[in-house]
């Protein structure tokens, strides 16, 4: 059988011959036989029985859908206020100021906002790089930043070249950019899939 994007399938055998058939799909709602999971080797959470969107690192919101915390860049400073990036892994993101940049200023509502006059008269955002800095989640021990910009990235107003969090599952880092730009890197909650 093969897996769908984005899925994760364990078709191991249990002492019984039945398959575990674990999925996240499965997980999230609730439908993985523990009973099968017993004789592999699982974690206690797993063999306890209580295997749910919980045991993947999901919870079930008061929606009905799975949530999960991610890593996610937040804008809280400048033209990039209010503009949330969850990263995913093992994808490396550009940010900065061109319309090619994976996270783009220039396709955020502050700038469809702006005037052509306002626009001529903001030097602070033609401080930020159209490839400003790269970020990519290798997992959550691991998340890398690199400056591409002349003008410098700094990271928790450290002027950096390249840097790798391990730390962010338990606080947020500053990421700021140009004259005005500030993000928060934090663990936040999205919804999965």
């Amino acid at each position: 059988m093969t897996n769908e994007p984005g899925e994760y399938r364990d078709e191991s055998v249990d002492g019984e011959g039945r398959g575990a058939e674990m999925n996240i799909s499965n997980a999230r709602e609730g439908r993985y036989r523990p009973e099968a999971a017993a004789g592999m080797g699982l974690t206690p959470a797993v063999q306890g029985g209580k295997l749910g969107p919980e045991a993947v690192g999901m919870r079930v919101g008061e929606s009905g859908m799975a949530k999960q915390k991610l890593p996610t860049l937040v804008g809280v400073g400048g033209h990039v206020k209010g503009e949330e990036l969850p990263l995913e892994y093992g994808k490396s993101v550009i940010v900065g100021r061109s319309r090619s940049a994976d996270f783009s200023m220039r396709r955020m509502s502050s700038y469809y906002e702006m005037t052509d006059e306002q626009l001529e008269k903001d030097t602070a955002f033609r401080t930020v790089s159209g490839r400003h800095f790269e970020i990519t989640m290798y997992n959550l021990g691991s998340i890398e930043i690199v400056n591409l910009s002349p003008n410098g990235t700094r990271v928790d107003g450290r002027q950096v070249d390249k840097i790798i969090l391990d730390d962010v599952e338990k606080k947020p880092h500053t990421i700021e950019i140009g004259a005005e730009e500030k993000f928060v890197l934090e663990m936040k909650e999205q919804a999965a899939g």
